[in-house]
């Protein structure tokens, strides 16, 4: 036998559970599963789990066993040892804690040890730790007793109606095991002591005892309760978010608005707008006894259970878990997540896998965004994704019902609608640390290369005289330049002067910046195009049936025709060298005809684009439902005032290097992906801006080239 196996004392996992098997057994625990071999392998498995615990070495085990048989159970141990099906319970006794200890809290202990793998040294922390419960009443007082009993060394409440003889019960109940343990109730207006952890009841009226500001470094557990729910979490710890206030932010996009009006109105004044009943001591029980969990996993090192934040009913007692992503609106937590994220993702992962680390952004009670809304769409001839998208920016700003068509599968339209309520998101908060406030002659004369926004494709004329720039990068030179801040978010406040036209042009998202430029590139030449159809350069009629465009496009025709209503295609040939076509069907004169806009590196790619969202708009009209595709690059305008010509010669299909390769004028490329929607996974957004040809960057300035860090 190994001499370094002889002393190990193995305990078996609480969650593995082991199987029967043709020529073995099946071992699972957890998230991992593996297979031992062997015509005798589950009956020294079944044999020796009894005796895992954690009680006796390998060495005690074996003893008295033939060569053979103790061969057999040092290989049954060993795979489990190795496989993290059991962990070695020696570690217990070197983290300084006596004998006592570990016979008063042995399965604290062991709890430890099942969730770091044989390490309880944490239970250290626990024990010399001072936790400060805050609340009142039934809460506090379940709170501060479950601390005791999990091992926590020194427990202060500050609050009224708590249960001293409760506390003073639970101390002596863990004296007579010959641990030392303290409790105390601060008398009203005592200074509290220096604590490890605080842990806070925030009852109706009494919201405003929560910090908000990071100042205080001290982890805290928040327990919110409100209108008959009561939401616990998430931890926060130092400037890390999210924090309490995140969470209710969220909550209050996702709630009734009468909800959310009475939160922050308690908020405000300090009182609670419907004072309720008293909470029964079972939920009292529940809650606190869950927030003293949550205590106790900190102080032992370990991760929050509550990851996110956990609501439950106070009536019902149903409870659900979700994440909480910082919210940009937070006054502790908002400045980093609009920081804006410009690292690229690690690596390329397939559909599946991005939707399934996506989704992380849709929750009914805290997501980023609400839920999905298309159980019950009709998915033929197309397949629909719906998301309700909260706006960042205040209950005011209302929830859209944002539409994504594909012509595959739903997977992928989901992930097409969670880039298009990415970029809606990301466009409404230009609030970011790194904008750079002056003038552009300031600027200039500093050394900055300026794009005024007279030098846009988007600008308005209304104006150059603004204040607010922040940095972009040349997709030709790998310069950066100042742009008007009002252009990358032209549909926020930013842009409250119109300065530039309020659409969101070249304005995309994808899995990574290269798709994030294609994206944007060919959107920017499509407004582009359609601006200079509008003043009076013709767009070619184009006979979509006689279109050399593939299959997808032949099957979006033959769902027009099977609805019985004809399109109308036109291409825009100033979009060069992306292409860019508008669909429209025939309809009454009286009527605005409904109409779409396509755009790709390939006619074929600009056709499918067009004709699918036309055909999906179709299909979501006869479900009695609207389309929300997104804000798009001109929504006022009847596609029949356009000049129409024929079809000029087939331009040949291009890629974004054809435009970059282009020396008039600029691309420059601005990152808007916020921390909270890069914290989910492979998502950047971004907006592509083009310089007008043949404008100067007045007045003359000294480009300064240098590598772009916060955009």
């Amino acid at each position: 036998m190994p001499e370094e196996i002889r002393a190990v004392r193995p305990r078996l996992r609480q969650d593995a559970v082991f199987l029967r098997s043709d020529g073995g057994v099946y071992l699972r625990g957890g998230e991992t599963a593996f297979f031992l071999r062997g015509r005798t392998a589950y009956r020294w498995v079944s044999t020796l789990c009894p005796y895992l615990d954690g009680g006796h070495t390998v060495a005690e085990l074996c003893d008295g066993l033939g060569e053979a048989h103790r061969a057999a159970v040092v290989d049954v141990i060993g795979a489990l040892l190795d496989r993290g099906f059991a962990v070695d319970a020696r570690p217990a006794g070197e983290a300084g804690l006596d004998q006592a200890v570990l016979a008063r809290f042995a399965r604290q202990v062991a709890y430890l040890q099942h969730a770091t793998s044989g390490d309880a040294t944490g239970f250290a922390a626990v024990r010399a730790a001072r936790v400060r419960v805050v609340g009142s009443g039934t809460w506090a007082t379940a709170a501060a007793v479950a601390l005791l009993r999990n091992g926590v060394g020194a427990v202060e409440v500050a609050g009224s109606g708590v249960d001293e003889r409760a506390l003073a019960a639970e101390v002596a109940a863990v004296a007579a095991g010959g641990v030392e343990a303290t409790a105390r109730v601060l008398p009203p207006g005592a200074a509290p002591a220096r604590a490890d952890v605080v842990v806070h009841f925030a009852e109706p009226g009494s919201l405003t005892g929560l910090p908000v500001s990071a100042a205080d470094p001290t982890p805290l557990v928040p327990v919110v309760v409100r209108a008959g729910t009561a939401v616990l979490g998430p931890v926060a710890a130092g400037a890390e978010g999210p924090c309490w206030v995140c969470a209710q932010l969220r909550l209050a996009s996702t709630s009734h608005p009468a909800e959310a009006a009475d939160l922050w109105r308690e908020l405000a004044l300090g009182v609670p707008v419907r004072p309720g009943a008293p909470t029964s001591a079972v939920v009292a029980d529940m809650l606190g006894t869950a927030a003293a969990f949550e205590a106790f996993r900190l102080l032992a090192g370990l991760p929050a259970d509550t990851a996110g934040a956990v609501v439950q009913d106070l009536e019902t007692l149903e409870s659900t878990r979700q994440r909480v992503f910082p919210h940009p609106g937070c006054p502790r937590c908002g400045d980093a997540v609009r920081t804006v994220d410009a690292a690229e993702p690690a690596a390329a992962v397939d559909d599946e896998a991005r939707y399934e680390s996506l989704s992380a952004l849709v929750g009914n009670r805290f997501g980023v965004f609400e839920w999905f809304t298309d159980d019950d769409l009709t998915q033929v001839p197309l397949k629909v994704a719906g998301l309700r998208a909260p706006s960042p920016n205040g209950l005011t700003a209302g929830t859209r019902e944002l539409v994504a068509v594909d012509g595959t599968s739903v997977l992928l339209a989901r992930i097409a609608v969670l880039e298009a309520a990415a970029v809606h998101y990301a466009g409404a908060l230009p609030d970011r640390p790194d904008v750079l406030t002056g003038t552009a002659d300031a600027l200039a004369a500093a050394g900055h290369r300026v794009l005024r926004p007279s030098c846009l494709d988007t600008a308005t004329g209304v104006s150059d005289d603004i204040d607010r720039w922040v940095r972009a990068t040349s997709l030709k030179s790998g310069g950066t330049a100042l742009v008007p801040l009002a252009a990358v978010y032209p549909m926020s406040a930013a842009n409250a002067a119109r300065v530039v036209e309020a659409v969101p042009v070249g304005a995309a998202a994808g899995p990574d910046a290269d798709a994030v430029v294609a994206r944007g590139l060919a959107g920017a030449l499509a407004h582009r195009g359609l601006v200079a159809t509008l003043r009076g350069r013709a767009a070619g009629l184009l006979d979509p049936e006689a279109e050399p465009a593939g299959d997808a496009v032949t099957a979006l025709l033959k769902g027009f025709r099977h609805l019985g209503r004809a399109v109308r295609v036109l291409d825009l040939p100033a979009a060069a060298p992306a292409h860019a076509v508008v669909a429209h069907l025939a309809g009454p004169v009286e009527e605005r005809p409904l109409w779409t806009i396509g755009y790709g590196w390939g006619r074929a790619a600009a056709l499918e684009h067009a004709l699918r969202d036309l055909l999906g708009t179709l299909q979501l009209h006869g479900d009695g439902r609207a389309a929300d595709l997104g804000d798009g690059l001109a929504p006022d305008l009847d596609p029949r005032a356009l000049v129409v010509g024929p079809a000029g010669a087939r331009r040949p299909d291009a890629d974004p290097a054809a435009a970059l390769a282009d020396p008039v004028g600029d691309a420059l490329l601005v990152r808007t992906t916020t921390a909270d929607l890069r914290a989910a996974g492979p998502l950047v957004s971004g907006v592509v801006l083009l310089s007008r040809p043949g404008d100067s960057e007045r007045p003359p300035a000294t480009v300064a080239v240098g590598t772009l860090h916060a955009d």
